[in-house]
């Protein structure tokens, strides 16, 4: 979805040819429970990234090596074709993260996270235009918040 414009306008071979190993997490995989939005788009995601003429490559969920074998055979796929290559994810690949996060400035307690929320970062993107200007975000979430800030500031959305 989101990656389709850069892929053909500037990394695919006949354009800038910029290989480069593009990991994608496969929301609404087939075979997972997930939102139905999610699902359409899952059943799709591997003939829209051939429609790009994009190399594909899966990551196994549960297999270290297997998995090293998948990203070293997809960064060579780039280098030899100068071009993008795709690594999809499913859901649930990765384990949860169950260390304590890192301490910025050196400071803080344990398990303390001094980084601004996504809220507090788009609301100082947004100091850094004027009302009028025109806001281009991903689809989803991020651009839903974006939305609901300029309302709660009163701009508009022309």
């Amino acid at each position: 979805g989101n990656t389709a414009n850069p892929i053909m306008s500037l990394a695919h071979k006949d354009v800038y040819a910029c290989p480069m190993v593009v990991m994608i997490g496969w929301r609404g995989a087939p075979g997972t429970k997930d939102e139905p939005q999610h699902v359409v788009q899952g059943l799709q995601t591997q003939a829209q990234l051939l429609s790009l003429d994009t190399d594909t490559f899966i990551l196994p969920e549960d297999d270290h090596e297997a998995a090293c074998a998948t990203l070293t055979e997809a960064v060579a796929a780039a280098e030899a074709k100068q071009s993008p290559v795709a690594v999809l994810v499913r859901p649930k690949t990765f384990a949860p993260f169950t260390g304590n996060k890192p301490a910025l400035g050196g400071t803080e307690a344990p398990g303390y996270d001094a980084r601004p929320t996504r809220e507090q970062a788009l609301s100082a993107l947004l100091d850094l235009v004027a009302p009028e200007d025109a806001i281009v975000s991903t689809t989803g979430f991020t651009s839903r918040e974006v939305y609901e800030l300029r309302e709660a500031r009163g701009e508009g959305h022309d």
